[in-house]
């Protein structure tokens, strides 16, 4: 088993590098990470390498523009490859749920 390292509140610009051709097409693309963070980022220990990224919802993600703003950041995480889970307030709170969960994500 590799070790991990679990560092919080991550800013998803520390994650995610936007390599696009145009300015407008840069600037559009870092307003979808910019102010924004991860809840959790778990990384290879050895290289500091992001596996998987972990948000906990609340009830404000409901709400459909904040579904939208986390479509975002799922759909330019999955053009990285970075897959992401995110937790109900509630479900995070099962501890066994979220180990399960992640350990199958990082097998």
């Amino acid at each position: 088993m590799r070790l991990r390292a679990i560092f919080p509140e991550v800013n998803y610009s520390h994650i995610i590098s936007i390599k696009k051709q145009s300015d407008y097409e840069m600037r559009r693309y870092r307003s979808h990470i910019e102010r924004k963070s991860a809840d959790f980022v778990i990384c290879d220990k050895d290289n500091c390498i992001p596996l998987l990224v972990i948000d906990i919802d609340g009830e404000i993600h409901n709400r459909s523009d904040r579904k939208k703003k986390d479509k975002e950041i799922d759909d330019v995480l999955h053009s990285i490859g970075l897959p992401i889970i995110r937790f109900t307030n509630e479900q995070s709170r099962d501890k066994e749920f979220v180990k399960t969960r992640v350990l199958k994500m990082l097998d």
